[in-house]
């Protein structure tokens, strides 16, 4: 379904990302691009909203092409997740190309020529819907959908008047109740009493986040079909199963599970033990995979902050970029590292 409003250009590509303080991040992000596509990055238009409030250290501000700076989201009463949503959505406005790419600030696409190899893949398989799923560890977020984090859009298939990324919340006196609740409980009283009697009542999750209604949307529809590329999640390290647990979840179905039942939606196997980078990566970023080979990292920047040493995980993160285009096999002669290092 076509656009009423905007035309579909067919020779430039968007991608659109809400910063909040990620400027390092986005001029790494657009040096990792440019190294990867060539002159493929020429034409990108890059939008970008800055959510960040005036006076935090590493906004967005007087931004060069490809970058065009949007206002942020005012609406900070519903909380961060509607608040990055709300961004998004504002950024659509500015969407004139038939492909879209929503991607994190520390999201990092890590195959050689992607703009033009992906937009390929989505046209020769049909796709409205290409990305990366929820990681298996978010249990209470949707899966086999592509997430927000990174996810290409192909407008001949789908609508922005269709493309909705706001959580389901409601307002009451200023806070945000999530409402997934009431999208997901059991129809049945009977389903409900023997999910509390069985002690799994915890089980039922409640998916409410950035892109949920996108998914209630499109996914499984056979007009929009959508396709995932592969989470490492290594179960056996992030979930110590009792013999209990791995009983219970042979007769559960999917959605009451916390691994993932779809044959071929995650592995346990990732970059190190693959040979795609020697060194170290940290258990709380997501490593995934396309064709047996990385495509992506996600360093997650906001997860557990109050933990975590900003400088040197930003220190560590072009390290890891720059072992893991090495395998890729780019012919930059510069590193990552030594880029931005000045």
């Amino acid at each position: 379904m076509k656009d009423k409003q905007y035309p579909l250009d067919e020779s430039r590509f968007t991608i659109c990302t809400v910063s909040y303080g990620h400027a390092a991040h986005l001029l790494l992000n657009l040096q990792v691009c440019r190294r990867l596509n060539g002159t493929a990055t020429d034409r990108v238009d890059w939008l970008v909203a800055e959510n960040g409030p005036d006076g935090l250290d590493n906004r967005m501000v007087n931004t060069t092409a490809p970058f065009r700076l949007f206002a942020g989201s005012s609406n900070t009463i519903l909380g961060a997740s509607y608040h990055h949503a709300d961004a998004l959505n504002q950024l659509l406005t500015g969407v004139r190309t038939r492909f879209l790419l929503v991607l994190d600030p520390d999201f990092y696409i890590l195959r050689c020529n992607w703009i033009n190899d992906i937009e390929q893949y989505m046209r020769s398989h049909g796709l409205a819907f290409f990305g990366v799923p929820w990681h298996p560890r978010y249990v209470e977020n949707y899966r086999y959908f592509p997430a927000v984090h990174c996810m290409f859009i192909d407008r001949s298939y789908v609508s922005l008047e269709e493309v909705d990324f706001r959580p389901e919340v409601s307002s009451s006196e200023g806070s945000m109740d999530r409402v997934g609740w009431q999208f997901n409980k059991p129809t049945s009283s009977y389903a409900m009493k023997l999910l509390f009697w069985l002690r799994l009542a915890h089980r039922w999750r409640q998916p409410w986040d950035t892109g949920v209604r996108l998914y209630r949307r499109f996914a499984d529809q056979s007009e929009s079909p959508s396709e995932c590329v592969i989470p490492v999640f290594r179960v056996s390290s992030e979930w110590q199963r009792s013999l209990r647990s791995r009983i219970i979840e042979a007769f559960l179905p999917d959605k009451l599970c916390y691994v993932p039942k779809r044959p071929n939606t995650f592995t346990e196997v990732g970059f190190r033990e693959r040979g795609f980078f020697q060194g170290e990566i940290p258990k709380i970023w997501e490593e995934f995979i396309w064709k047996d080979k990385p495509f992506g990292l996600h360093m997650r920047r906001s997860y557990g902050m109050h933990r975590r040493d900003p400088s040197s995980e930003f220190e560590h993160l072009r390290t890891v970029l720059d072992g893991c285009l090495a395998y890729v096999g780019t012919q930059a002669q510069s590193s990552v590292a030594n880029t931005l290092s000045g």
